[in-house]
């Protein structure tokens, strides 16, 4: 259950209410340090990296997230506008589309 893990996190990092949720609490210094996407995708990297796999994007979550949004039934209209994306062009990334369409009819 991925709340437990976020509750955890919380905790762990002492963040109050008005922190960023992605903070962390860094080793040393005990200072509070904001999660940025460079950060973010570097370690996933390196851990892929080690495992043999390749290198991935930010973009790549954004498909994944628009994917499963679709998949999961939420209005295209809701998902276009949760990713902000300016046009239609956002459908153009739908995995599973005969599975999306289908939840939409």
């Amino acid at each position: 259950d991925p709340s437990y893990a976020l509750q955890d996190h919380i905790a762990r990092n002492r963040l109050a209410p008005d922190n960023p949720l992605f903070a962390y609490r860094h080793d040393e210094s005990d200072d509070l340090i904001a999660l940025t996407k460079a950060a973010f995708l570097g370690r996933l990297n390196e851990i892929w990296a080690a495992s043999g796999m390749q290198r991935i994007t930010g973009h790549s979550f954004r498909i994944g997230g628009t994917t499963a949004l679709l998949r999961a039934g939420v209005d295209p209209e809701v998902v276009k506008q949760a990713g902000r994306w300016k046009s239609d062009s956002f459908l153009r990334y739908w995995r599973a589309l005969d599975h999306i369409i289908s939840s939409h009819m």
